[in-house]
């Protein structure tokens, strides 16, 4: 029992740390990209002009952010039987586990396939051009 709970609980920990670092990495990858808008925003027009881009370019992400915040997803819920099932112990009940059971047999037995049929045998070795005892003649 506790094991499970101390995996889960490490599971947790390391998914925070991980996200953590992420965000801290991602946080400074912007400030340079920031910094990169600016300088160029600066050079093709002026300070002004660089700071309305990324203060309405910020504030717009930002918009958007909070509109998913608000977007309320809905929960997903137990539907209920249409019948209630079988009491346990009836005979109807056994009959329908029994016939269930049946079935997924049947189809069990019907999804199998032949063997395949095994390789065929090695070739022989071919004849060996000279009998032992005797030699090709020497020129």
């Amino acid at each position: 029992m506790f094991g499970s709970l101390k995996y889960s609980l490490a599971r947790i920990v390391r998914k925070a740390g991980y996200s953590a670092g992420a965000i801290v990495m991602m946080l400074i990858g912007l400030g340079f990209l920031t910094g990169a808008a600016w300088l160029y925003l600066v050079e093709i027009r002026s300070p002004l002009f660089a700071a309305l881009v990324i203060g309405g370019a910020y504030f717009g992400i930002g918009l958007v952010l909070a509109a998913l915040a608000n977007v309320d997803r809905p929960v997903p819920m137990a539907h209920r039987a249409s019948h209630e099932p079988p009491a346990a112990g009836s005979s109807a009940g056994l009959i329908a586990a029994l016939l269930q059971g049946i079935g997924a047999g049947i189809a069990a037995g019907g999804a199998r396939k032949a063997p395949p049929p095994p390789p065929p045998a090695p070739p022989a070795p071919p004849p060996a051009p000279y009998p032992d005892n005797q030699r090709p003649p020497r020129f």
